[in-house]
């Protein structure tokens, strides 16, 4: 069963900005429900200036693979300028909206399952999402700050306040990305929440 924890978020309550939040968590993390991932991918593109054609990530979306079973990936993308991250199912990996003037470069993929997962290849199940919410996310309908993803024991953090794209990063990433945000006090306050399918 679904559940989401905190002060605010869910649907039909209002933010600290005073604007009624429509966090619908049960909509929002709905393509995460039963599943399984066996990688985590990175689009990019291939730059041949090099004397070794060289991949060149552009993390503006983070894409979990899902177990060979499944259809489609999942796609967590940052929302260009704005701080704060969207989730939907897509058929496949794609270039990211903000990376249009670079169509004409090779599109690629990069695999950072093993070092997130610690997995060979192997599905791991979603099991629980934190999550927070703020005054941005209260104006952008299904948008949130940032997450931490749990698949078995491994934990994903994704934080789209990166300058070249969303960081990645595992245990105590939540943790350190929201003590940080907290000692910004011109940033307004944050709202932490959890989901689980």
């Amino acid at each position: 069963m679904s559940r989401s924890s905190g002060t605010t978020g869910t649907s039909g309550t209002t933010g600290t900005s005073g604007i009624p939040s429509t966090f619908d968590p049960d909509t929002v993390f709905a393509p995460l429900r039963g599943l399984r991932v066996r990688d985590i991918l990175l689009p990019g593109f291939i730059d041949r200036d090099r004397p070794l054609p060289w991949f060149q990530p552009m993390p503006h979306a983070v894409y979990f693979a899902p177990d060979e079973a499944d259809d489609g990936y999942v796609r967590v993308a940052d929302v260009p300028d704005e701080g704060q991250l969207t989730l939907c199912r897509v058929a496949e990996p794609s270039w990211p909206p903000q990376l249009a003037d670079l169509e004409g470069d090779e599109f690629a993929v990069g695999s950072c399952g093993t070092d997130h997962l610690g997995t060979d290849g192997h599905a791991l199940p979603l099991t629980r999402v934190r999550y927070a919410l703020d005054e941005v996310s209260d104006r952008l309908p299904g948008a949130f700050r940032c997450a931490e993803f749990t698949f078995g024991p491994a934990r994903v953090f994704l934080d789209p306040m990166n300058y070249f794209g969303i960081r990645i990063q595992g245990a105590a990433g939540y943790e350190e990305c929201l003590t940080a945000r907290r000692t910004r006090t011109d940033l307004g306050p944050v709202r932490e929440h959890t989901w689980t399918p």
